[in-house]
Parts: C-alpha cells; sequence; structure tokens
C-alpha cells in the first residue's frame, strides 16, 4: 500500500498519517505543498507519472487531515481490483442524494464531532466519493491510463475522478466500510461550484446522474425510476431512512413524512416524548 497525500500541514500529517500505527508498513508519497500550494489534483498526478506499474499496489490517496482508525491493510489487500473503493461518497437515486458510509467530522483538534453519512456494506455501489479519501489498484491505473483532472485543483476533483471512470471504461465506485474521521468539515467556495459547472460541461449527458458528498450538486439528470434498478440494501436504506420519515416537533406532535410529503400530525403526551416513540 502507498499512501499519497499533498500536505502544507506536516505536524497534521505525521500525528495522523504517517505516524498512524494503523498504517504501519505502508510507503508514503507526501507532496510538500508549503511553498507552490499547487492544486491537488496536480501533486496527484506527479505520483501517478512516475509509477514503477510492473510492480502492483494499493494506492490512496487521502486529505493530511484524514484518519484510519482499524487495521485495514489486509482488507484492502482483498479487494477486487476492478472498482475504486472509498469510505464516503454520493449516490443519486430518484431526485435524491444520499450519502452512503459512515464516518465521523471533527474539528482540527478532534472536538465537535459529527457523523456524516449511513452504514453500508463494503462493495455497495456508490456514484462518487468524497476527496478525503479515495482508494485504487495499480492495475486499474495502467490498464486505464486515469489521471486527475489538473483543471480541478482544490474541488471536485475525487469526484470527476470517479465520473472519469464509470463513463470512459465502466469501473464502479464502491464503498469500503471503514472506521476513520476526517479532522475537517470542509468548506465550499464559489470555486467549488465553478468546478461542478465545469464538470458539467464536460459530461453534458453522463450515462447516470452524479453528485457530492459536500453539497446537492447534479452531474446528469436525476430520475425518478432509478428506484426501479436498486439492490436490496439501498431499498432498505430508502425506506428507513428517507422514504418513511418521523419526527417529533418542537410543537409537540409526531410528524409522519413519505417522499417528505406530510401524511399526518397527531399531538404527543410528555411521557410519550420522555419513552422516544
Amino acid at each position: 500500500m502507498t499512501i499519497v497525500s499533498v500536505v502544507r500541514d506536516f505536524e497534521m500529517y505525521d500525528r495522523l498519517v504517517r505516524n498512524n500505527p494503523f498504517n504501519r508498513g505502508a510507503t508514503f508519497y507526501p507532496v510538500d505543498n508549503r511553498e507552490k500550494n499547487e492544486g491537488v489534483s496536480v501533486g496527484y498526478n506527479r505520483f501517478l507519472n512516475q509509477v514503477d506499474y510492473t510492480q502492483e499496489d494499493w494506492f490512496v490517496f487521502c486529505h493530511e487531515d484524514w484518519e484510519i482508525q482499524e487495521d485495514w491493510m489486509a482488507r484492502v489487500d482483498k479487494l477486487p481490483k476492478k472498482s475504486l473503493y472509498g469510505p464516503v461518497g454520493a449516490r443519486v437515486v430518484g431526485r435524491k442524494k444520499i450519502v452512503l458510509g459512515r464516518i465521523k467530522n471533527s474539528t482540527k483538534d478532534g472536538s465537535g464531532i459529527r457523523w456524516v453519512g449511513n452504514h453500508f456494506r463494503t462493495g455497495g455501489i456508490t456514484g462518487t466519493f468524497d476527496c478525503q479519501c479515495l482508494i485504487v489498484h495499480s492495475s486499474l491505473i495502467r490498464r486505464t491510463g486515469l489521471r486527475f483532472d489538473p483543471k480541478l485543483l482544490f474541488d471536485f476533483y475525487v469526484e470527476e475522478f470517479c465520473i472519469h471512470a464509470r463513463e470512459r471504461y465502466g469501473v464502479l465506485s464502491r464503498i469500503i466500510d471503514l472506521p476513520c474521521q476526517h479532522y475537517s468539515f470542509g468548506n465550499i467556495h464559489s470555486r467549488f461550484f465553478d468546478a461542478v459547472e465545469y464538470v458539467r460541461e464536460k459530461y453534458p449527458v453522463p450515462k447516470v446522474c452524479y453528485s457530492s458528498t459536500a453539497k446537492t450538486v447534479f452531474i446528469g439528470t436525476p430520475h425518478f425510476f432509478d428506484f426501479l434498478f436498486l439492490e436490496k440494501e439501498l431499498l432498505m436504506l430508502l425506506f428507513s431512512r428517507y422514504i418513511c420519515y418521523s419526527k417529533v416537533t418542537q410543537s409537540n406532535h409526531r410528524l409522519i413524512k413519505i417522499f417528505n410529503l406530510p401524511i399526518y400530525h397527531v399531538k404527543v403526551s410528555e411521557g410519550q416524548l420522555r419513552e422516544n416513540i
């Protein structure tokens, strides 16, 4: 396994990535970006352009503030080599974006933890991955010649990589269920939306519709009838989390929705509230 990161904060990188005991035995390829501040995609491509592809390996492209929290190398070694992998991604179903894979986000000091996403089995198909971590085998890169788009410097470069892989080569993106933490909530700048527009122009009629974990944006046209082609696990997730939705409102009413349309609401008692029904 070779772990590739574009680094500006080496203290954080050493703590979370290079000296992480769960990464012991990996090869590290840090791109020092403190002076030039080049795009992440440029640094990743620099690595891909110098690899000796006669030696097979797993490549992990991750942020300096991404931390794996379990022994994972043996699990990665057993993955089929023909797909892309990541711990969290976005998939469009019908007219809704769903975040698959469940991870922790926090501030840089580890406080303020928020869970993001939905538990999903390893091998389940997603559309794109969040930029914090992408895993790909060298044989797939050698076969396809895939590279990161150098025009996408800091935003949407992993999403576009996934889109390109699927649209051009039929390579699917699949979740790997990993306990991990991203020490950043991320920032959305105007350049993110500029990147989305660029990718929309690059793929005007994609085979499927894509989105991003960062924001609900669509590359392509979402179709309601995508529901007809879902695997069982995703149907169950949709039914439990999205299709049927129930909560107690601030006015002590239980609100029940189906496809986000209110069906009815009833007054609940304080006793019922204590029981969390």
